[in-house]
């Protein structure tokens, strides 16, 4: 009988919760109150609703052709669905190592659902071929290209409505395509977008010896180049790969091109926002399908970059639509249509302007730059090869 007592007075009362749930209920309460009133994340524009960088197709589908081997292999992309009678051609030459239209896949499927045959010659079979040979490998294979797409039928080339467009060693390729481009038997083009180029030369002072093994493919004149072309050369403001330098070389040596029909914009950086815009080397790729338009899993190589990319290279965002796709889109309206031409040139609001944050504040805008002046010292941007200093054991 005692024993009995003593089991039963030894019952505690039923407790649907322990102790430690009934004592967090009031923590939890407050941390759900006070995140459904915090401030919502400060995120990028989106593309522009009309006009220049916008999604306003006029065409679904892109199909894709390949020509060629070697240095001299070639992707063309055309546009379908509906088929065009005659189109635009836009020559796209890629970054060194950046063999592969995954690259700037976006950028590609943007161009040609908007109209326009893209040929991205390949100017480098592997990472060993000569730079001194990169330009005529590029010439070659986009005369190849044009014949045979001269015999396949619809769409027709239009070639009074040409542009080239080049990103990194590919800038500086297409400078030199378009200097002289009735000498190389390639079509001259309207326009020509000039993406942060670097010399094949490194031209840092500090490695002097790798400058004298490294053959360089800027050419000295580009008085070549057609006066009425419409030029647009860009640098990246957080660029440590290559700077501006190249930039202002290339700008001052076209003297065939007036000045009002050339400018010099500096693409700048904004961390207002998550994720911020970062105008670096890496900013013009977007590594996707070119086809479907379909972002990419793989990251950048490192060899186009110069370093490893990380998640934030290779994405799409308001950089490529406000900057890049924008400036070129509004280039060539205004080379091959008749546009105006504020939106591509001048340096005015029209040009500069690169959307608002969701928080309404408006992104940094572009910069016009003074390049009338030459440069002697290495851009503040120049990539540094200072010797690291090893850490020693104790």
């Amino acid at each position: 009988m005692t024993d009995s007592r003593r089991v039963i007075q030894s019952k505690r009362p039923f407790q649907p919760y322990p102790a430690v749930l009934r004592r967090s209920v009031p923590v939890i309460l407050f941390l759900k109150l006070w995140v459904s009133n915090a401030p919502a994340a400060v995120t990028q524009p989106g593309p522009p609703a009309s006009g220049p960088g916008s999604p306003q197709y006029r065409h679904a589908a892109v199909r894709q052709l390949e020509f060629g081997s070697g240095d001299e292999q070639c992707w063309v992309f055309v546009p379908e669905n509906p088929t065009p009678e005659s189109a635009p051609l836009i020559v796209f030459l890629h970054g060194w190592g950046g063999m592969q239209p995954r690259f700037y896949g976006a950028w590609i499927h943007h161009l040609v659902r908007r109209g326009a045959v893209v040929v991205f010659p390949r100017y480098q079979a592997t990472f060993r071929t000569s730079p001194a040979g990169m330009t005529d490998h590029a010439a070659a294979a986009v005369r190849g290209a044009l014949q045979k797409l001269d015999r396949m039928g619809p769409p027709r080339l239009d070639l009074q409505r040409t542009a080239f467009v080049g990103h990194s060693l590919g800038a500086v390729i297409a400078c030199n395509l378009a200097n002289g481009a009735r000498q190389k038997q390639l079509p001259v083009p309207r326009c020509l977008l000039v993406v942060q180029p670097g010399d094949s030369r490194p031209e840092h002072p500090l490695v002097p010896r790798l400058a004298e093994r490294i053959p360089s493919i800027v050419e000295k004149d580009y008085s070549g180049i057609a006066p009425d072309t419409l030029v647009l050369l860009l640098a990246g403001e957080d660029d440590r790969i290559v700077g501006a330098d190249t930039a202002r070389r290339l700008f001052r040596a076209m003297t065939s091109v007036p000045l009002a029909d050339r400018n010099l914009l500096l693409v700048r950086s904004d961390r207002h926002g998550d994720p911020p815009l970062t105008a670096d080397h890496l900013a013009p790729v977007c590594n996707a399908d070119p086809v479907t338009g379909k972002p990419g899993d793989r990251r950048p190589r490192r060899a186009l970059l110069g370093r490893r990319g990380g998640p934030e290279h290779g994405r799409i965002d308001a950089l490529d639509w406000w900057a890049y796709w924008r400036l070129f889109d509004a280039l060539t309206d205004a080379a091959w249509q008749g546009a105006p031409r504020d939106r591509a040139l001048g340096g005015g609001p029209e040009q500069t302007y690169m959307g608002k944050w969701s928080d309404g504040r408006p992104v940094t805008p572009l910069k016009l730059l003074d390049a009338s002046s030459p440069t002697t010292q290495p851009s503040r941007n120049a990539p540094s090869f200072r010797k690291r200093r090893l850490p020693t054991r104790r």
